[in-house]
C-alpha cells in the first residue's frame, strides 16, 4: 500500500476582506493567504496531532521506528479512512499496545463536529465543523437517488466576495489544510452511515473558492480518489469555482478526470463584475477560453452556475445573450433558484422567470437544468453557509 503524497497546508494569515487582489506575478491567487504545513504548530494547535494530516510515508517511518512490521500503517489507514472509525481502540487487529500509544500521539481528525441539523425535507443535513484554532466551517449531506453527495468546504470563509452569498459577505480567514477538507468528507461519511446511508459523490461547493486553495485542493482530490486512502472515484467529484486566471487550465492537466462547475451568473463582464468581483481581473473571454481548452483536453462537460437573481440578470435580454456566449460549447446550464441572504437586497426569479429564461437558453441547442432547492429552512443552500455567523453587506 503506498499513499499519495498531497501538501498538507493550511493558511496562517488573518483574516482578510472580501475582494482581495492577486499578488504580483501571479503566484498567489485572489483569496489566498500565506500558508504553513499542518505539521507546524502554534498556541492554538493541540497537542496530538491529526492523523489526517500525516502521510503514510511519515506514520510507516513512526511505526517502523517503533519496531512495527512495515504493513502496520496500511492497518491503520484503512481503519482511518475507509472502515469509518471513530476511536483508536476500534482498530481491532492493530495490537492494544499499538493502540494506546497512537491516541497519545495522534487525534484522528483535525476537525470536530460541533453540530448537525436537518432540514425539514428529513434528507437535507447541515454540518458544523470546529477547527483546533477555533475556525469554524460547514458542510451539507444532500439525497441522491442512492445514498448522499456531501458538499464540502475549502476555506474558512472566502475572499471572492460575491453580494449575494452569505460565504462570500463573511471574508476569509483562511486556507483549510488537505487534512481538514479529507476530514469533512470522512466525518458526513459517518454521519451518512449512522443513518443508514452513504456518501456516494463530493462536491467542493461550499465554504470558500477551490482553486485560491489550489495546493492543498490537489493534496486532498488525491487522497480521495486513491484507493489507500478514501477510494473515491474520480468522476463522482466535481470542482465549483468561479475561475482563476490559469487555475483551470491546471485543473485540465491533473490526472484525475474530475467534474469542474464554473460559478458564471453573467453572460458579460459589466454584470459579472458587479455580482463576481473578482472577475474584473479575469475578463470572460478569457475564462471562456479556459472553459473551452480543459473541454477539448479532458473532454468533460464543463456544467455553468448561473443563479437567477429577480431585475438583475434574469431578462429575455440576458437570457439570449448567454445562450450566445455559451453555443457550441461542451457545457450545460444550471440555473439556481436564489436562496435568501439577508441584508444583500437581493430577491430571487419568480418560477415563470426562470421557465421563460431556460426556454430561451435551450432554444440555443443548450441542455439547461433547474436546480432543486434543499436545506433553505436550515441555510444549508447555495450561497446560504456562514458557518453560524451573521453576516453583512460590506
Amino acid at each position: 500500500m503506498r499513499w499519495v503524497a498531497g501538501a498538507t497546508k493550511a493558511s496562517a494569515g488573518s483574516t482578510s476582506k472580501p475582494g482581495g487582489t492577486t499578488a504580483a506575478g501571479g503566484e498567489r491567487a485572489i483569496g489566498e493567504s500565506s500558508n504553513r504545513s499542518d505539521s507546524e504548530t502554534s498556541d492554538a494547535m493541540p497537542l496530538r496531532t491529526p492523523l489526517t494530516s500525516v502521510s503514510l510515508a511519515d506514520l510507516s517511518e513512526r511505526l517502523t521506528g517503533m519496531g512495527q512490521p512495515a504493513f502496520r500503517a496500511d492497518q491503520v489507514a484503512r481503519w482511518l479512512y475507509q472502515r469509518t472509525v471513530t476511536e483508536f481502540s476500534q482498530m481491532t487487529d492493530v495490537p492494544a499496545s499499538l493502540r494506546a500509544e497512537l491516541q497519545d500521539s495522534y487525534a484522528l481528525h483535525g476537525l470536530t463536529l460541533e453540530r448537525s441539523q436537518v432540514s425539514i425535507d428529513g434528507a437535507t443535513s447541515k454540518l458544523l465543523f470546529a477547527a483546533v484554532d477555533g475556525a469554524k466551517i460547514e458542510a451539507v449531506l444532500l439525497p441522491r437517488r442512492r445514498g448522499s453527495a456531501v458538499c464540502v468546504s475549502s476555506q474558512a470563509g472566502c475572499a471572492m466576495g460575491c453580494p449575494f452569498c452569505a460565504t462570500g459577505l463573511l471574508g476569509l480567514r483562511r486556507n483549510l489544510s488537505t487534512g481538514e477538507i479529507v476530514d469533512q468528507y470522512l466525518l458526513a461519511r459517518s454521519a451518512a452511515r449512522a443513518a443508514g446511508s452513504d456518501v456516494e459523490s463530493l462536491i467542493f461547493m461550499g465554504m470558500g473558492e477551490p482553486l485560491a486553495n489550489l495546493e492543498n485542493l490537489e493534496g486532498a482530490v488525491a487522497r480521495l480518489v486513491s484507493p489507500d486512502y478514501c477510494g473515491i472515484g474520480a468522476r463522482r467529484i466535481t470542482i465549483s469555482t468561479i475561475g482563476i486566471r490559469n487555475r483551470i487550465r491546471r485543473l485540465a492537466a491533473w490526472p484525475w478526470q474530475v467534474g469542474l462547475a464554473i460559478s458564471l451568473h453573467a453572460p458579460n463582464d459589466e454584470l459579472r463584475n458587479r455580482l463576481v468581483p473578482p472577475s474584473r481581473s479575469f475578463p470572460i473571454g478569457e475564462l471562456m477560453r479556459e472553459s473551452i481548452a480543459y473541454q477539448d483536453k479532458t473532454r468533460r462537460r464543463v456544467s455553468y452556475e448561473y443563479v437567477m437573481l429577480s431585475g438583475v440578470n434574469d431578462s429575455t435580454g440576458i437570457a439570449t445573450e448567454l445562450g450566445r456566449l455559451l453555443s457550441g460549447q461542451l457545457c450545460h446550464v444550471n440555473l439556481i433558484p436564489y436562496n435568501p441572504v439577508s441584508g444583500t437586497g437581493f430577491q430571487g426569479s419568480s418560477v415563470s422567470a426562470i421557465e421563460e429564461f431556460r426556454r430561451i437558453v435551450e432554444s440555443t441547442g443548450l441542455t439547461v437544468t433547474i436546480r432543486r432547492p434543499r436545506g433553505r429552512d436550515i441555510a444549508a443552500a447555495c450561497g446560504q453557509l456562514a458557518a453560524g455567523e451573521s453576516v453583512e453587506q460590506r
